[in-house]
């Protein structure tokens, strides 16, 4: 009796192990955790710069070898406008390509993310990728409809956009 009372004594130096084992391993955890972020981080921002500087070279095509990578990363690090961008991007290769409807499914899911976050510079670029779409599978009187929205979001809420003469990216 007097061992089993030892046993579940809160000094027993079992106890104070694991509670040592545990107390390490939730700050190697937490360091491990903190480091992956960082990490992740920094290869999205190389995913990013590699994107940004494929398609100021025209290589569309290799940017569609690593845009899931680039995509993943950026929803695990909550960049939507790099989400937003990456599907812009996809859907223009697919229409440069003859994949009209699936350009079109790409580039409503990027309005759909860019209106969700309130991003209206984001919303315009859709919708103008959107109005290419759509004429290019004749249905001017929709594409006509895009236009406006984005005719509206430079002339309403970025007049420095059309005073500076600034085009919209990826509009290619």
């Amino acid at each position: 009796m007097a061992d089993n009372k030892s046993a579940n004594d809160s000094t027993h130096p079992m106890k104070s192990y694991f509670n040592v084992f545990c107390l390490v391993l939730l700050m190697y955890g937490c360091e491990l955790l903190a480091s992956t972020a960082g990490q992740e981080k920094q290869q999205l921002d190389r995913y990013y710069d590699k994107f940004k500087a494929d398609i100021d070279a025209d290589k569309m095509l290799h940017v569609m070898s690593y845009i899931n990578e680039l995509r993943q990363l950026a929803v695990s690090q909550q960049a939507l406008e790099i989400e937003v961008e990456s599907y812009l991007l996809e859907a223009l290769v697919k229409r440069r390509y003859g994949a009209f409807e699936e350009g079109v499914k790409l580039n409503n899911y990027a309005l759909e993310l860019a209106q969700s976050a309130g991003n209206k510079e984001y919303t315009a670029w859709a919708y103008l990728h959107l109005a290419h779409l759509e004429m290019e599978l004749e249905r001017f009187r929709l594409a006509q409809e895009y236009i406006q929205h984005v005719i509206d979001f430079y002339e309403n809420d970025n007049s420095e956009y059309t005073a500076h003469g600034t085009h919209v990216p990826l509009a290619k």
